[in-house]
């Protein structure tokens, strides 16, 4: 999924259990409630997205518009060309199996330094 490793800002394990635990509940929710599972979904993409920025850039107080982010991390070689087309796609969705896979990529890349 990624290019290159960057680990200039850690997300220490505790954070990374409370963020799978958003994620697993709201792929709980999409069997049932799809549409309340795409509204969390979305947000955690948006912070999921964010958090890697800032482990990648060591710049916490970095918050650019979401749909920026994915060329961010590309352009940082965090992740490859395809990725970025995932995340921006995912963005995009409406359908929140696309945004879950999306949360379940970022939180693997996010964890694989912690």
């Amino acid at each position: 999924m990624g290019v290159k490793a960057t680990a200039k800002s850690r997300i220490d394990m505790n954070t990374l259990e409370r963020l799978d635990a958003i994620l697993t509940a709201a792929e709980s929710l999409a069997m049932n409630w799809p549409e309340d599972a795409k509204q969390i979904a979305s947000g955690l993409l948006r912070a999921l997205l964010r958090l890697e920025l800032v482990k990648v850039t060591g710049k916490p107080r970095s918050n650019p518009e979401p749909d920026r982010i994915a060329m961010k991390l590309y352009q940082k070689t965090a992740i490859d060309k395809a990725t970025m087309r995932r995340f921006t796609a995912a963005l995009k969705s409406q359908n929140p199996v696309i945004i879950l896979d999306a949360c379940r990529g970022l939180l693997v890349l996010i964890a694989d330094d912690a």
